[in-house]
């Protein structure tokens, strides 16, 4: 399967205490989620990561997320397989819990993600099984509204 992810390349991070990740460098990629534009930001930080209306989401530098959460991580998912398709769940979850899109678009979101890892090498059995998880177990994530207390800690 060829990538139609185009991206700024693999996105620098930093590997924190906590299994947490920092982007040390601003990154992008075309989501293919058009018409969907939010606009994170994290206090004391600022703007931390945007989406265009043309499906483009850039991660800025000090932007702190956990990555894909899966056990299948160091199994059958390996950093450079995950990397991108976590970071744009991470930062759709954060939309979808501060409000800034809409609960009805967690399905979108985990599809995509599901799409990503099998665009980024996983087999389609395991970006399979993700999303099914996802869908399963997803919805306290979806619902809960964000705490930076553990990434101020980490950071």
């Amino acid at each position: 399967m060829s990538n139609p992810y185009t991206n700024g390349g693999e996105p620098q991070l930093s590997d924190l205490k906590g299994q947490l990740w920092r982007c040390d460098a601003q990154c992008w990629i075309v989501t293919g989620a058009r018409g969907r534009a939010f606009r994170l930001e994290m206090p004391g930080i600022g703007i931390v990561a945007e989406l265009d209306n043309g499906g483009v989401l850039r991660i800025l530098p000090g932007y702190v997320f956990d990555g894909s959460s899966v056990p299948l991580i160091g199994r059958w998912l390996d950093y450079h397989t995950s990397a991108w398709p976590g970071a744009v769940h991470d930062v759709a979850y954060e939309a979808l819990r501060s409000g800034k899109q809409p609960g009805s678009e967690a399905a979108f979101w985990d599809a995509l993600y599901r799409d990503m890892l099998h665009a980024f090498g996983a087999y389609w059995l395991t970006s399979r099984l993700c999303y099914l998880g996802l869908r399963a177990f997803g919805g306290s994530s979806r619902r809960r509204r964000v705490d930076y207390a553990r990434r101020r800690t980490a950071a």
